[in-house]
C-alpha cells in the first residue's frame, strides 16, 4: 500500500493541472445575471465570466422617426440568442417590450407625437444567461404637420374695417390671428362687437379710447361656453372723431379703428 502513494499523489496532481477551471467552485457574477451551478456541456465544466462571456448591445441608434413610430437597432451581440428590449417617456418609469426579439432591430408603434422617449435592450446568450442593459439612447417623435392658410380674401371694407378671410386648414382648431366683426362702422350710438371663440382664444374684455389713449369705455368679461363673442358700446353722445377699439383675448390684443358721427 505505501508503494502505490507516490503514484496516486502523482496522478492526482496530473489531474488538477489538466483541469483547472474545476478548481473554481463558485462562478463568478457577469453582467447582471449570476448562475447557481457551473455550467456542464459536451467538454465538460466552464466558467461563464471568462469562458461564455455575454455583452450589452452597442452602436445602438434611432432611425425611421414619425409622428407614432420610430425603428431602433443595435448591432448583433456574439452569442446572442435573442434581445430584451424596454422604452419609456423621457426619464420616467421603464416599461418592457412583450416577449424577446429575435432580430438586431425592432419597429415601436403607437407612439405620441412630439414627445420624447427613451429606449434600451439587453443581450440573451442562453442557459439562463442575461447581458448589462446599453445606455439608454434618446429620441423625439415628430410632430404633426400643418399646413398653412390658402385662398386668402379680403371684403366688406370700409373706411376704417375690412374682414380676411381664408380656407380652412386641415386639422387646424383656431386661426392664430383671430377676426373680428365689428358694425356699423362708422357707428351713431350703438357699436356691435363679435368673435368667434376657441378654447385657447377667449375674450376677456373691451377697451374704447381715443387717440390720445384716454379711457373711454371699459367692460370685462368671464370665460362662457358659447363658441361666438357678442356685445355691443353705446357710444350715443361722444365727440365725433376716430377711437379706438382693443378686444383683449387669451391669445393677444386685436385692435380696430372705429368712427364716431352725429346723428
Amino acid at each position: 500500500m505505501k508503494k502505490n502513494l507516490p503514484v496516486f499523489i502523482i496522478s492526482l496532481l496530473v489531474f488538477f493541472a489538466c483541469h483547472p477551471g474545476e478548481l473554481k467552485a463558485t462562478p463568478e457574477r457577469m453582467f447582471g445575471t449570476e448562475t447557481t451551478n457551473p455550467i456542464t456541456t459536451a467538454d465538460g465544466f466552464f466558467n461563464l465570466s471568462t469562458d461564455y462571456p455575454c455583452y450589452p448591445p452597442n452602436w445602438t441608434y434611432t432611425f425611421n422617426i414619425t409622428e407614432t413610430s420610430a425603428t431602433w437597432q443595435w448591432e448583433n451581440c456574439n452569442g446572442a440568442n435573442g434581445y430584451f428590449i424596454q422604452w419609456r417617456y423621457a426619464n420616467g418609469t421603464w416599461h418592457d417590450i412583450p416577449g424577446m426579439c429575435y432580430q438586431n432591430w425592432y419597429t415601436c408603434n403607437n407612439l405620441d407625437p412630439s414627445n420624447n422617449y427613451e429606449w434600451r435592450c439587453r443581450a440573451n446568450c442562453g442557459y439562463n444567461y442575461y447581458s448589462d442593459r446599453c445606455y439608454p439612447v434618446y429620441f423625439t417623435t415628430n410632430g404633426y404637420h400643418c399646413n398653412y392658410p390658402e385662398w386668402l380674401s379680403c371684403n366688406n371694407i370700409t373706411e376704417y374695417s375690412a374682414t380676411w378671410q381664408q380656407a380652412g386648414c386641415y386639422g387646424a382648431e383656431y386661426n392664430t390671428t383671430p377676426v373680428a366683426h365689428i358694425s356699423p362702422n362708422p357707428v351713431r350710438d350703438v357699436l356691435k362687437v363679435s368673435l368667434v371663440q376657441t378654447h385657447e382664444c377667449i375674450v376677456s374684455g373691451l377697451v374704447m379710447t381715443d387717440v390720445s389713449g384716454k379711457v373711454m369705455k371699459r367692460k370685462t368679461y368671464q370665460s362662457k361656453g358659447s363658441n361666438e363673442f357678442n356685445d355691443e358700446l353705446n357710444v350715443a353722445g361722444w365727440t365725433p372723431g376716430i377711437y379706438v377699439l382693443q378686444i383683449l383675448t387669451t391669445t393677444g390684443i386685436i385692435t380696430e379703428k372705429v368712427s364716431v358721427i352725429t346723428n
